[in-house]
């Protein structure tokens, strides 16, 4: 589960200058977090599993529907370099006092 992957989750913590983020771009503006499309299948199944558990049941549905649309585009228009279900950067940090996650 989750726990069994700490060096990721310290790894993704160590980004605390921006407290959650998801981005989808093709330039990388803010080069922080992990891009999916450089972890291995379990990892990125680790992400998706603390998505499913941090979002409403509503949030993470339209995520995966996202996603999703993403990977339909890519192959519509011929570019699944870019347009594909792991072209995402995902970036958490550890809850703030006061603050909810």
């Amino acid at each position: 589960m989750v726990g069994s992957s700490l060096p990721l989750c310290e790894s993704l913590a160590a980004h605390c200058g921006y407290r959650r983020k998801w981005t989808n771009t093709e330039v990388i503006a803010h080069d922080v977090g992990v891009r999916l499309e450089h972890l291995q299948q379990h990892q990125i199944d680790l992400i998706w599993e603390l998505l499913k558990e941090s979002l409403s049941e509503t949030g993470y549905a339209k995520a995966r529907g996202v996603v999703k649309m993403n990977k339909f585009l890519g192959e519509l228009v011929n570019s699944r370099p870019t347009l594909n279900e792991n072209t995402y950067t995902y970036v958490t940090s550890s809850t703030f006092p006061g603050m909810p996650f």
